[in-house]
């Protein structure tokens, strides 16, 4: 979508496709659309009561080496927590 104001008439026009010849008139200006909201910048750690396997998922993207993925199975819900929850965030 483009969207056009006119600057003379205070017009907004909303288009599917940007079109040149606005563009390259002095009374059109283009609007930038609206920022598209971004993704998180690292997994979301689940709330406390969130189920075992939305933990085992966040405590695989925490680990650092291959010995500590190969535990994650092996813990309960509430062990996962403890090691992988205290990460300054709240849920």
């Amino acid at each position: 979508m483009a969207q056009y104001k006119n600057e003379n008439t205070g017009d907004i026009v909303t288009l599917p496709t940007p079109r040149g010849r606005l563009e390259r008139l002095a009374n059109w200006t283009r609007l930038d659309p609206d920022p598209e909201p971004s993704a998180p910048a690292g997994p979301v750690r689940p709330s406390k009561s969130a189920k075992k396997e939305e933990w085992v998922s966040y405590a695989r993207t925490r680990t650092q080496t291959a010995e500590d993925e190969a535990k994650i199975d092996g813990l309960t819900r509430d062990e996962l927590i403890a090691q992988y929850g205290d990460d300054g965030a709240s849920a």
